[in-house]
């Protein structure tokens, strides 16, 4: 394997590891909750709420926490908004 194509597979690798169970880990806690010990429901849901969130367009999840706690009106939005 050429070392091109090596770096190619690593940064791949990371960006999958910060884009989704790093955000998992630290914006949601999930390390620290007993609740992940329900599976894959639980995880599933979480998922889905990392979803909506970026697809509305939030860089950063922390970010639009706080926003969207601050403002329900627009949470509910995400999830009724085709």
């Amino acid at each position: 394997m050429a070392p091109d194509q090596l770096q190619s597979l690593l940064r791949r690798h990371w960006g999958i590891e910060n884009g989704v169970f790093y955000v998992r880990d630290v914006s949601q806690n999930e390390d620290r909750l007993h609740g992940r010990t329900i599976g894959f429901s639980l995880s599933a849901l979480r998922n889905d709420a990392i979803n909506l969130i970026r697809r509305a367009g939030y860089r950063y999840i922390p970010d639009a926490k706080r926003f969207l706690s601050a403002r329900p009106d627009r949470g509910l939005a995400l999830l009724f908004d085709p």
